[in-house]
């Protein structure tokens, strides 16, 4: 079962059942909110005299699933306020900071359907073995079981499209904010540069050219400057570069 540690942290817990008619035993390797909620309400209610008669190891099984089901359905909504709160500060400017935000809750939303794969067959396989020993009646509580089941994969499964569409806006803006960047970069380049052009041209020494002899020298050479970067530009336009 995948369970919510925190973002950033991986998200999964085996537990193990051995299901019999007059037992249930649980074999877990961490803690299981859930199962110990579960635990205590059962012993409540049976110190009270409210625990039902008449039940076996299945009912226990279903009980604890649908548990543990419901908890996670607790631990996705978690996850979708995490998503809207990703959303808002999206909008509000910081997409480079949400970059690993969304990396995060991405790595919580893959945890949570690798280890909720498995669960289908293995509740399908538990139905007909189920009735052998337990009864038909026992297919009705699979079913029901199953169904919660594919209620939290629909929830995951929503999840994971919030997310790929949060992911491709946050792109989508970091994109258009590197190209007003680049777009700013470039405007300081075409300001810059014609600047710098003009200060050489004026440090030019026109004695070392061929045509130093000729009294117009410096127009000479800013109009052989100037029709080629005439040429240059007509060239790019015919290419459809600008």
């Amino acid at each position: 079962f995948p369970v919510l540690h925190g973002f950033g942290k991986r998200a999964e817990q085996e537990i193990d059942f051995v299901i019999g008619k007059d037992f249930l035993i649980t074999a877990r390797y961490n803690a299981s909110d859930p199962l110990h909620a579960f635990a205590q309400a059962f012993e409540v209610n049976t110190v009270l005299g409210h625990a039902p008669t008449h039940i076996h190891g299945g009912h226990l099984f279903v009980s604890m699933a649908r548990a543990l089901y419901e908890a996670l359905i607790g631990e996705c909504h978690t996850v979708t306020r995490k998503l809207q709160d990703i959303e808002d500060r999206i909008f509000s400017g910081e997409e480079r900071r949400m970059v690993i935000e969304l990396s995060q809750t991405g790595r919580i939303i893959h945890d949570f359907r690798e280890a909720l794969a498995p669960h289908k067959e293995m509740l399908s396989s538990l139905e007909p073995a189920g009735s052998r020993i337990f009864g038909q009646e026992f297919s009705f509580y699979v079913r029901d079981l199953r169904g919660l089941g594919e209620r939290v994969d629909r929830t995951i499964e929503n999840l994971h499209g919030s997310l790929s569409e949060l992911r491709e806006t946050n792109n989508s803006l970091l994109t258009t904010k590197q190209n007003e960047i680049m777009k700013t970069l470039t405007v300081m380049a075409f300001i810059v540069l014609p600047l710098g052009l003009i200060a050489d041209l004026f440090s030019i020494n026109a004695r070392n050219i061929e045509f130093s002899g000729l009294t117009p020298g410096f127009w000479i050479l800013l109009a052989t400057l100037s029709i080629v970067g005439a040429g240059l530009l007509l060239y790019f336009k015919r290419k459809e570069w600008l």
